[in-house]
Parts: structure tokens; C-alpha cells; sequence
């Protein structure tokens, strides 16, 4: 922050720039070898051109030897500073590192406001956003389909030939014969009190729960969600049992009977109106399996043990099929022994959320097990009928 508080007409102490410096010496003996040639000359008639190009004109060497030597030798003098010419940075060390990690994050943008008076650090997604909009103001900007440059010179060129009169040669050179430049679309923040809902400050986020109350461990309660606007549209710090929904300070998932537990899931934003139930489970208290058991085998036996040996009937032919099995017939009416065998497996939906807490410190939800708590299977065995053959 002290590195920001000095503020954006600060200058820290640049380092060498030997490329800049060449072209500045160029410049300054272009300028001298003008002034030499003009000097004996006698000034033309004012020209009345209210715009005109920059000219380029340089004088040619040789007309005066003293000034050549001169400005030999300024262009070939050696532009790196030596180590004893260091000068010395007028930031301390921790605010050049601070400065430079400020200009290579890429998360915010810093924006001046109150005409350069105050510094806005802004989040550069929510900059965008809020420049998007503005361009998407049909009122004010319209998307254009094709380059108007080409468009732009035909209709200067028709005024100017319609016009003959009224401009100077130069001003027609600088209005027929200049570089395209894309321009740079930006905006500037302006200060103001946040407002939330409509509201300023405190107001805006702390509403006020009449028949509802958030009750702590230790007996107390709370009726105010509390919070504070602290930028456009998003609350925060919101009292115990609150979190922040952008403009308010909305009721959290709880274990009260009127909020929701969300547990096995995932309470987005600590939000009860943002609860997501884990795979496989809903309800409001996300607390009901709502998925089918996948069976892995079964099998079902019809066993004759009297005799000399055990005759043995299964269904269905390929115990790892999950799909309905036909009838199986039998005209053995000797079975006296039926055995039945099946495994079934939950569904394993994930790891369950993180946040137990054994000693409920921390969290309400102290313990947490699923699982197949008992199952049933039916085993139905008509005797004493035909299968008449056609």
C-alpha cells in the first residue's frame, strides 16, 4: 500500500534506456542542422494551416564543418553508463519487489479516479465485464461489419474536391495522408458509496430474521445477519450462521429443522438455497438413497437329498446376468431343500464431503456411515402342475 499511496504521478528512478537516448540525440541534431540552415533565411508569409503534418526535412551535411564535427562526435558517444554512474534508486528494495509484482499480476487492474487523485485496484474479470457492457449499450455503440477507413477517405476527399477554397495545401496533405491508428476503448472508475440492494453500507446487508434466530453452542442467539456492502452488490462478513449472496447476508445450511443439513453434499457458498446432494442421495436433508443396489450374483438351488445321491437344480443359467430370468421346470417332485445365495454392492459415489468433525467443534455433522443395512429375496416354488406339450 505505501508504493500505491504515492500515487501515479510518482516517477521511480528508471533504469538506462540507451535506446531511447539515441533517438532523443538524433532528434537534437536534426534540430541543430535546421537551425543552422535556416538562420540567414528570411521567414515566409504566415501560413494560415490550422493542421498540418509533421515535416521530415533534414539538411544535408557539409555546410558547416564545425557543427558536423560536433555532431559526429555527440552520435558516437558510448551511451552505456559505466558502474560508478549507478544512480540510486529512490524506492526502497521491498517496494520495487512490491511494484513489480503489481505490474505482472494479471488478476487486477489499477485504474486512476477522482481525476488521478485516488488509485482503484479493480478485479480485471469484473473490469471487463463492466466494459463489456458499456459496449453492448446499443444507445450509445453499434458493432460495424466492415472497415470504415476506405469509406471514411472517399467522403474527405468528395468534401475537399467540393471545397477547394477552403483548405490549404497542407491542411489537405494532413487530412488525406495519414496512418490509421486503432483506438483504445477504457474507463475510469468512479467513487462512490458501495451500494447494496439499493442500499448503503450496513444497510444493505443486514436483515433482520423476526421469525427465525440462529442458535449457538453456547446458548446464544441471532436474529440479524449483519455484514457489511463492501463492494458493489457483495456483502461481507456476515454474522455467525449468514453468508454472503452477493447483496445480502442469506440464512447458511444448518442443522436447524428449517434449514437444510446438506449432508452428504456440497453447500455451495455455506448457502442453504445452494445445496447440491452427493450421488445418490436426495431429500432435503440429502439424507435418502435414492439409487438402486447393484447385484453382482445370485443364485437360486433346489436340492433332493434323498436317495443315493443329491440331485441339484439351479437358476438362472448365468448368475452374473442382472436382467429377468425365465421360469425354470423341473418334473422332479422330489426337492425337499432350497438354498439361496446373492451379493450386492452400494454404489460407491465418492469420498464423503471433508469437513466432520468427531468432537462437533466445528461442524454439526459428527459421524457419517452408509451402507446396505439388510435385504430380502423371494424364492416362490409351484409343485404339482403339467407343462402340456401341443
Amino acid at each position: 500500500m505505501k508504493v500505491l499511496n504515492k500515487g501515479l504521478k510518482y516517477t521511480p528512478t528508471p533504469p538506462a534506456d540507451t535506446d531511447t537516448l539515441s533517438v532523443d540525440i538524433k532528434e537534437f541534431c536534426r534540430k541543430l542542422r535546421l537551425k543552422n540552415h535556416f538562420w540567414d533565411k528570411e521567414s515566409k508569409t504566415a501560413d494560415e494551416s490550422i493542421v498540418r503534418n509533421k515535416s521530415t526535412f533534414t539538411p544535408e551535411k557539409g555546410k558547416n564543418k564545425d557543427l558536423d564535427l560536433y555532431i559526429n562526435h555527440l552520435s558516437n558517444f558510448p551511451l552505456i553508463p559505466k558502474p560508478q554512474d549507478k544512480v540510486k534508486n529512490n524506492l526502497p528494495f521491498k517496494q520495487q519487489q512490491a511494484l513489480y509484482r503489481l505490474q505482472k499480476d494479471e488478476s487486477i487492474i489499477i485504474k486512476e479516479a477522482d481525476k488521478g487523485g485516488a488509485l482503484v485496484i479493480m478485479d480485471r474479470i469484473y473490469y471487463r465485464d463492466k466494459i463489456q457492457e458499456q459496449l453492448n449499450d446499443k444507445q450509445y455503440y453499434r458493432e460495424l461489419n466492415d472497415n470504415m477507413e476506405k469509406k471514411t477517405k472517399r467522403n474527405i476527399n468528395k468534401l475537399i474536391s467540393k471545397f477547394p477554397h477552403c483548405t490549404t495545401e497542407k491542411e489537405v496533405d494532413y487530412l488525406t495522408k495519414f496512418e490509421v491508428k486503432t483506438s483504445n476503448f477504457y474507463g475510469l472508475p468512479k467513487i462512490h458509496k458501495t451500494i447494496c440492494d439499493g442500499k448503503i453500507k450496513t444497510a444493505a446487508c443486514n436483515l433482520h430474521y423476526s421469525k427465525d434466530l440462529i442458535k449457538r453452542r453456547d446458548g446464544t442467539t441471532e436474529s440479524y445477519s449483519g455484514g457489511e456492502c463492501s463492494r458493489p452488490e457483495k456483502c461481507t462478513g456476515c454474522n455467525d450462521g449468514y453468508y454472503s449472496d452477493g447483496p445480502y447476508c442469506r440464512k447458511a445450511c444448518s442443522w436447524r429443522s428449517d434449514s437444510t443439513r446438506c449432508f452428504p453434499g456440497t453447500c455451495t457458498e455455506d448457502l442453504a438455497s445452494k445445496c447440491k446432494c452427493w450421488n445418490g442421495f436426495g431429500g432435503h436433508q440429502c439424507d435418502e438413497i435414492v439409487i438402486d443396489l447393484e447385484v453382482t450374483y445370485r443364485e437360486a438351488k433346489l436340492i433332493q437329498t434323498s436317495g443315493t445321491t443329491d440331485k441339484i437344480i439351479t437358476t438362472p443359467t448365468d448368475v452374473n446376468d442382472p436382467s429377468p430370468q425365465p421360469i425354470r421346470w423341473t418334473n422332479n417332485p422330489a426337492w425337499d431343500t432350497a438354498e439361496l445365495e446373492f451379493n450386492s454392492m452400494f454404489p460407491k459415489s465418492g469420498a464423503p464431503p471433508p469437513h466432520m468433525d468427531r468432537e462437533g467443534e466445528t461442524h454439526f455433522v459428527t459421524d457419517f456411515k452408509y451402507g446396505i443395512m439388510y435385504a430380502a429375496m423371494e424364492l416362490r416354488y409351484d409343485k404339482g402342475t403339467y407343462l402340456k406339450s401341443f
